[in-house]
């Protein structure tokens, strides 16, 4: 899509993880000069825009729960020329929050799209881990639904870089029991508010790092999960024989409930994160 010089222009602006000094001069300057900042919360990016005199800016905000309608408005201020900066509650817009439907929105009708980087959340919490970070694994928040979380818990064990995931404090504790039931072998870091005053790291086994939280009456604050690269198994056959999940428990009750044998072998490894041939191979040793 070719940009045209009469519409507007979006700047993605870096805002604070916490500290609200960590801004840069450049993202100070761009909100000093756009017409319309649009941000999640307009509560919140009051305090940051006060705190440097800029409270007589206006605001429009844009979350997960704006209509279509709001979208359209952001756009139409756009098409009409007017300079505009996005901004999350926290970090870059676009990463764990809707502002990329705004990017995708400008882009999609002509509009110049401008980054104005600043502080992120991931990236400080990789840092601050120590662990190989060369490549990884930025997972964002787990689903909500039990069954697709466990699976994605599955999923992320295999992986064998470095995996980053986003939690509430509401959910920390289950969270961090889930890991140790899956895995146990790779060392954890959990971060606690980072660039901010509280902020506390945690640093040790899964099954540590779940006791020390469970002793925690209420857990508060924003939390990044790090988890270490998985060490190389020889081979995949012993990595396969040596897997905590009974495997032939799950078959079993499946093709008792009457699933066929390709789709139980199927369920199971979605739900176990394990080669499916790999399962139906264990299945058709089962029936020898």
């Amino acid at each position: 899509m070719l940009v045209e010089t009469n519409k507007g222009e979006l700047f993605v602006c870096g805002t604070p993880i916490g500290n609200l000094k960590d801004i840069t001069l450049r993202a100070l300057e761009c909100l000093d000069n756009v017409d319309i900042i649009v941000c999640e919360d307009t509560r919140h990016s009051l305090k940051l825009l006060n705190h440097y005199q800029k409270e007589k800016k206006k605001l429009i905000s844009f979350h997960r729960h704006s209509s279509i309608q709001r979208l359209e408005e952001i756009r139409d201020l756009l098409l009409r020329g007017y300079r505009l900066a996005l901004i999350s509650d926290a970090g870059m817009p676009g990463v764990s929050d809707p502002g990329s439907q705004v990017i995708s929105m400008a882009r999609e009708n002509g509009v110049k799209v401008s980054i104005v980087p600043g502080p992120s959340a991931v990236t400080a919490a990789l840092s601050l881990s120590g662990y190989p970070a060369d490549r990884f694994l930025f997972w964002g928040f787990l689903s909500s639904s039990s069954q697709k979380k466990n699976q994605e818990i599955s999923r992320l064990i295999r992986v064998d870089e470095t995996v980053v995931i986003l939690e509430t404090p509401h959910r920390i504790k289950k969270t961090l029991q889930e890991l140790k039931e899956y895995v146990e072998d790779r060392e954890m870091t959990v971060l606690k508010e980072l660039t901010k005053k509280h902020e506390e790291v945690f640093r040790g086994s899964p099954g540590d790092l779940a006791a020390c939280f469970e002793s925690k009456e209420k857990p508060r604050g924003e939390y990044v999960i790090v988890l270490s690269p998985r060490e190389k198994q020889e081979e995949d056959k012993n990595n396969f024989q040596e897997s905590s999940f009974n495997l032939k428990e799950d078959l079993k009750k499946l093709l008792a409930a009457g699933l066929p044998p390709t789709q139980a072998a199927k369920s199971v490894s979605l739900l176990r994160g394990v080669d499916r041939k790999k399962v139906y191979s264990l299945m058709v040793d089962m029936k020898k």
